[in-house]
């Protein structure tokens, strides 16, 4: 095209670019040059296409800006290169596509037929990105309306959104990116940046999957070959999966800080369908009543796999007219494997029947289990038509046997034998499963060549007088202890010698489980968190084992589903139930003897409850019946308790403990999972409170102390969480060094906290050491006051104790005395309180206790001591009877102090420290301070 200094509004048909040519909506160009603020519309027939050899350039042009995108293909052989704030409203392919500046408007979709697409900040698709082998970059703040597929790999830049499903090699991202599709990738990792979210599965055939933090995904996280699925912090996902067929955790690296997410269930890929398979009990019926065929999926050749992804088709005939009273075509539902078609042959002969697939294509012919040739289906003008019920195993049933001929027209039958006894021979055979252990008992006889219960059916035909009523009807009993399918044949013992009549006959019957049966685990104790196992049975009418029951074609199952029992209440948690057969899981199919052994089922909390089984596909063997079976309502499985305690520990006195001081204790009930287990109460807000009472010890004891107060009533617990502010330990001597104990839980049901975490706790041995003053009358004097602990050698300062305080009313003071020891005199002192009314606070161990000047004014000692106990006087070695005063509750501080009158020589450590201040006595004079003055 030529350049032009004006923009140009380009038309097609009428004023194209140069270079460009065509008609009718089909048109061609060369290479492809526009300019700034160049427009192209379509005035003529639409769809229409451009096909452009060679390369195209927008600059900012507008191109079908009042079009619609499904109205203009634009086909390009080179390369397509967008500029700033293009509008472009078709679909567009070619060789690559790139846009360098951004702002840029795709009212359709883009196609790169062999190179990459690249896309700038801030542009936007509406429809989907194809590189059928190349990369795809997309800059920040790009949206994408429809699906993301690169044949290599694919990075999304920041706060970009895809409405649709992602399939690339690999996938990176910027961060905050939100995906509304599945995403997929053949060869690469999967790396989310940050706030990104993806809803739908997030799938890896190789290199594994990242979520780097703060991800959400409403879906499975699949790493196929097993590789590192990592979540980082608070990353979450609805489930992982490790590894194809049934899932596992072992690639899970879960950083996140929340629980670890649970299992996906089963990914594997549905396979093809490879042929469709046509049964019928004997391959033969009645010309004067419709025959029911079964269509069956199958996913090898030998159908032991059926297909269950649904199919859609129609059966076919050669050779003689048939009715199809419902139609030829079926339909097999996804998630089934069968489908039933009614067939009639209008007239005694052999047909050659066939079914083919539509949706899906079958990748072979279909096959018969009937017929000889196969697949001959054959009719006769009279026979015995044998009906039952679908019924609950071992429950006695009525068979009906009818004989019937060809009536006055083809499709009408009459009795062929009207009120007479005839001997029938009947047979029985499996049908699915195809085999079995148990016979079929029709008149109370068992159906095989020994007549024996303990044979099973084997073809044989057991001989039966059956007398036929005035409608040729005849009846009898059928009991069949097991599960399945069951084939009935008949034969007239003597059809040719006295009637000339062939009569045969044939049907089937579904016997179904009267209900699943679950066994508790074994009395004890069971551990919240940790897998149980529970054997879940299918039993009969006379609650016997059906060994058949699970070894259909297509297995049948069970779902399981978990009821809390106890405790109930408000606040009663239900907490979470997972293991085989526990949606999401797929249900449970593996039974032997008609016993399914469950092993991995796993309750959170604390408490009882029921387990109830259901069958999974809700209609056995399509009989209409389902089974079901729990294993009551009154809590038959548990008591379930913690799997252990967690130990948290507050020192009372900021880094450390002193021997014999209470410090807070937290104790935790959790699960398996870590988890807390919050039935664990004993608040009184559930019933039965579950709770149980701590006895905490040393985690390693040494001998050198013991707790005093060591139990937590099971009162303390609250949702799994017992607090206490009582445990104290003390050291068997007050001079013992310093050492750090670990502080253990543990309860009667043998629930601890060994081996979880468990507080540890740094304790010293204290006490509180006065020091006499002496000073003048005239002012306050003060008392050096030092918390000291024992270092194993010797009473050091305690520089970690800004904790503790002594009220004024635990200060006792003893009457003044002069130098000789009588009474000094009518004055008195008292303690000048600090703030917060305290007459003594420590802060790194050290402390003042202050007194007042003698008032009135006099001279003279008084002997002060703090009542560091209880009582109403404190246990100091001064003078008795002591003074009284208020117990400041910190006997730990208590030491030993026997060197005055009232207890020389005592060698406890129970004493309270006391000291003299002595009023009227100066400094001597070479330590007095003459003159003071700062030097700078």
């Amino acid at each position: 095209m030529t350049a032009s200094a004006w923009a140009t509004d380009y038309v097609f048909p009428g004023q194209m670019p140069a270079g460009c040519s065509g008609s009718a909506g089909n048109y061609v160009c060369g290479d492809l040059s526009l300019k700034y603020r160049d427009t192209v519309r379509i005035s003529g027939a639409l769809p229409a296409k451009i096909t452009v050899n060679g390369s195209l350039d927008t600059d900012t042009a507008q191109v079908n800006a009042a079009g619609a995108s499904s109205n203009l293909s634009l086909v390009v052989s080179g390369d397509v290169r967008l500029g700033f704030a293009t509008l472009l409203n078709a679909q567009l392919t070619a060789r690559s596509i790139s846009d360098s500046s951004g702002s840029v408007t795709l009212g359709g979709s883009l196609t790169a037929t062999s190179g990459s697409i690249k896309l700038a900040f801030a542009t936007s698709v509406a429809g989907s990105l194809t590189a059928s082998s190349g990369n795809i970059t997309l800059d920040s703040f790009n949206v994408v309306g429809g699906d993301i597929t690169a044949g290599g790999s694919l990075y999304v830049g920041y706060w970009g959104r895809v409405s649709g499903k992602v399939t690339a090699k690999s996938l990176s991202d910027g961060g905050a990116v939100i995906y509304s599709g599945a995403i997929n990738t053949s060869d690469g990792r999967i790396s989310l940046g940050y706030f990104s979210s993806v809803s739908g599965d997030v799938t890896a055939s190789k290199g594994g999957v990242e979520l780097l933090g703060l991800n959400d995904v409403q879906g499975c996280v699949w790493s196929k070959d097993g590789a590192d699925i990592a979540l980082s912090w608070a990353s979450s996902a609805d489930g992982v999966c490790c590894g194809s067929g049934s899932c596992n955790k072992s690639c899970l690296k879960n950083g996140s800080g929340w629980f670890s997410p649970s299992l996906c269930g089963a990914r594997v890929a549905l396979p093809a369908l490879d042929h469709l398979e046509l049964r019928h009990a004997s391959g033969s019926g009645l010309t004067c009543t419709p025959a029911t065929l079964t269509v069956v999926a199958c996913q090898d050749a030998s159908c032991a796999t059926r297909y269950t992804g649904g199919v859609a088709g129609t059966l076919t005939t050669s050779g003689l007219s048939v009715n199809w009273p419902a139609g030829a075509a079926f339909t097999i539902p996804a998630g089934s494997s069968a489908a039933s078609v009614d067939v009639q042959l209008l007239s005694a002969g052999t047909v050659t029947v066939g079914a083919k697939a539509v949706l899906p294509l079958a990748a072979n012919a279909s096959t018969c289990t009937f017929g000889s040739p196969a697949c001959a289906f054959s009719a006769a003008d009279s026979g015995f038509v044998l009906s039952v019920s679908h019924h609950v195993a071992d429950t006695p049933q009525t068979l009906t046997i009818a004989a019937v001929k060809k009536g006055a027209t083809a499709s009408v039958c009459a009795p062929a034998f009207v009120n007479v006894s005839k001997l029938v021979n009947l047979g029985c055979g499996y049908g699915d499963p195809a085999t079995g252990s148990q016979p079929v008992r029709v008149g109370g006889v068992p159906l095989n060549a020994s007549a024996s219960l303990g044979a099973s059916c084997d073809g044989t035909l057991r001989p039966l007088n059956l007398a036929f009523n005035a409608s040729g009807v005849a009846s009898t009993t059928l009991q069949y202890a097991d599960a399945g399918k069951v084939l009935l044949n008949a034969a007239l013992a003597d059809n040719a010698i006295t009637s000339g009549l062939s009569m045969l006959g044939s049907s089937s019957f579904i016997a179904v489980p009267a209900a699943f049966k679950a066994d508790p685990p074994a009395l004890g104790v069971l551990r919240a968190g940790v897998p149980f196992a529970v054997a879940v049975s299918a039993v009969n009418g006379s609650g016997l084992l059906m060994p058949n029951f699970g070894k259909e074609a297509v297995p049948e199952g069970l779902v399981l589903a978990w009821t809390p029992a106890s405790p109930v209440g408000p606040l009663a948690a239900a907490g979470t139930f997972t293991g085989s057969g526990v949606a999401p899981k797929p249900a449970w199919t593996v039974f032997s003897g008609g016993v399914a052994a469950l092993s991995d089922l796993v309750w959170s909390e604390v408490g009882s409850g029921d387990l109830s089984a259901t069958l999974a596909s809700g209609n056995y063997l399509g009989s209409g019946k389902t089974v079901v079976g729990s294993t009551g309502s009154l809590g038959a499985i548990g008591r379930f308790v913690p799997h252990h305690f967690d130990v948290a520990v507050t020192p009372a006195c900021g880094a450390f403990t002193y021997s014999g001081q209470p410090f807070a204790v937290a104790v935790t009930a959790r699960n398996a999972e870590g988890g807390t287990t919050q039935n664990h109460d004993g608040s009184g807000a559930l019933s039965p409170s579950l709770a149980s009472a701590i006895t905490l010890t040393e985690g390693a004891a040494t001998g050198q102390g013991s707790f005093t107060v060591n139990r937590i009533d099971k009162a303390g617990f609250l949702s799994g969480v017992a607090r206490s502010l009582a445990p104290t330990y003390a050291f068997a001597s007050k001079l013992t060094a310093p050492r750090t104990i670990v502080v253990r839980a543990t309860d009667a049901d043998g629930v601890s906290s060994l081996g979880a975490t468990e507080g540890a706790l740094l304790l010293r041995s204290g006490r509180l050491r006065l020091s006499s003053v002496y000073g003048t009358e005239k002012r306050s004097l003060g008392v050096p006051v030092q918390a000291q602990y024992w270092s194993g050698q010797t009473w050091v300062l305690n520089s970690l104790d800004s904790c503790s305080s002594v009220p004024g009313g635990a200060v006792a003071m003893d009457a003044a005395i002069h130098a000789k020891g009588g009474a000094a005199g009518n004055w008195a002192s008292a303690i000048v309180p600090q703030p917060g009314g305290q007459a003594l606070t420590l802060a790194g161990g050290h402390g003042v206790l202050t007194l007042k000047a003698p008032t009135p004014t006099g001279t003279g000692s008084l002997d002060v001591a703090l009542n560091l106990g209880m009582a109403a006087s404190d246990l100091s070695c001064l003078g008795q009877p002591r003074p009284a005063s208020v117990g400041a509750g910190l006997p730990w501080l208590r030491a030993q102090f026997g060197s005055t009158s009232g207890c020389a020589g005592a060698i406890d450590f129970g004493r309270d420290p006391s000291a003299r201040v002595t009023f009227g006595v100066y400094t001597p004079e070479n330590k007095r301070i003459g003159h003071v003055s700062d030097i700078q």
